[in-house]
């Protein structure tokens, strides 16, 4: 089927200038232009809608003096900018209506130029009050949400803690080296928070193993270390249903991979791993080793950095063993002495987490 098009017809005119006007007012945009040769300001009826002023009414004074007092040396920088050097501005800004009420714009401003000399500067201006509340509205249903897991976490912490304080104390320690390291390799925020949640409950399966055979003196017979193996998939199972926004679920489950494959449950191997489970494993690690156990006196910091450099590459990520170590050389972090609420105590095992 083919449309016929009139051009230039005045019913086509018409109906574009209504359309665009319809438009105009379901995305609360309104125009604006500066006759720089007359100073004279010229704004759409939209406009005088957003800043609640009657339709018309004479501009008195300067329009920048609407903006909110914090975001005026902002639109009054852009301004400058744009009549004196031919720059355009996109901003998103506050302003203060005629009745009070605050409202969230969207301004622009371009300057149009003849043989060298700025002639007008023109732009519009948008009501993005409703978009800009949804946004506030669904951060803070975020950070409700985020609030909540992280009160659950603390739960299971609590929960371990009254079960097997050396474990639950060796999480706490880990999830602090491992936050530290994510920071030192400049991952984004939200990153740095699942690493850090993640690591809190790297050890929730343990809590399945028989303490006999956790806190066993010696050396574990191969059934009982098989036993304690399991843990990275009985904690994966416990919490594979929670839908946590950070991968909550690829630390617990991939603590003990390794990046040759040697690891386990899975063997899986190099970038197979996620980063966040491969910072751990190494926060995991030295924590075990620099720690007093149950079954052996501490093997000291020194023994667990030289652990993390001669398998750099081979059991354990470079970059993340290079953080790691650069973090301790450089007096940037250390471990807090071994207390809990109910004292001292020192966390507690596998080798190597």
């Amino acid at each position: 089927m083919t449309r016929e098009v009139v051009v230039n017809s005045r019913a086509t005119w018409d109906q574009n200038a209504e359309l665009f006007k319809q438009t105009s007012l379901l995305a609360r945009l309104g125009g604006w232009e500066l006759d720089v040769a007359t100073d004279v300001v010229r704004w759409s009826p939209l406009l005088f809608e957003i800043f609640e002023l009657p339709q018309g009414a004479p501009l008195l004074g300067d329009a920048i003096s609407f903006y909110h007092p914090d975001d005026q040396s902002t639109i009054t920088a852009a301004v400058a900018e744009a009549i004196e050097h031919g720059v355009s501005y996109d901003l998103e800004l506050r302003v203060i209506t005629a009745t009070g009420k605050l409202v969230h714009v969207r301004t622009t401003g371009k300057p149009d130029v003849e043989n060298g000399q700025l002639v007008r500067l023109w732009g519009f201006l948008q009501d993005i009050t409703d978009r800009v509340e949804r946004e506030a509205a669904a951060i803070e249903s975020n950070r409700v949400l985020q609030e909540a897991y992280a009160q659950t976490i603390e739960a299971l912490i609590q929960a371990i803690d009254a079960r097997d304080p050396y474990t639950a104390l060796h999480q706490r320690n880990v999830s602090r080296l491992a936050v530290a390291i994510a920071e030192s390799l400049g991952l984004p925020e939200e990153t740095i928070k699942g690493v850090g949640f993640g690591a809190m409950l790297h050890d929730l399966g343990k809590i399945a193993i028989p303490l006999d055979i956790l806190n066993k003196p010696g050396t574990l017979s191969p059934l009982e270390y098989e036993l304690v193996k399991t843990h990275a998939q009985v904690g994966y199972e416990i919490i594979a249903d929670v839908e946590y926004p950070w991968p909550i679920l690829d630390i617990v489950h991939q603590h003990h991979e390794r990046i040759d494959g040697s690891g386990y449950p899975a063997g899986l191997r190099g970038d197979e791993i996620s980063l966040e489970a491969r910072i751990v494993a190494v926060a995991d690690v030295v924590e075990a080793m620099s720690s007093h156990r149950p079954y052996r006196p501490t093997l000291g910091l020194d023994m667990a950095l030289e652990e993390i450099i001669a398998h750099r590459g081979v059991l354990y990520d470079a970059d993340v063993v290079d953080a790691c170590v650069r973090l301790f050389r450089e007096g940037a972090f250390e471990f807090a002495p071994g207390e809990t609420r109910s004292g001292t105590i020192q966390p507690q095992r596998p080798l190597n987490g």
